[in-house]
């Protein structure tokens, strides 16, 4: 049976003074675009709320952190970027 996709909404986190969130159960995350500095930081926020979702957050804060960061510096290194619209 296939996995439903993760959703990826966009809101301000500012309250929470968080850049991301992830809820597992619904598969979401969440990302607070204009909190970051720079598309690298964006890429690895969108890279860590995933792999909670996807883990089924079974991965502790530091594995995800590590391999969010290793993830997203492969992809920004192999020139994936964000498209605006």
């Amino acid at each position: 049976m296939a996995r439903r996709p993760i959703k990826i909404r966009t809101a301000n986190l500012k309250r929470q003074k968080v850049l991301g969130l992830a809820d597992i159960p619904t598969r979401e995350i969440i990302v607070d675009v204009a909190a970051h500095q720079n598309e690298r930081e964006l890429l690895d926020t969108i890279c860590h709320e995933v792999l909670h979702v996807a883990s089924d957050d079974l991965l502790s804060e530091q594995a995800v952190d590590r391999i969010a960061h290793d993830l997203a510096d492969v992809l920004f290194r192999m020139k994936w970027r964000r498209i605006h619209n």
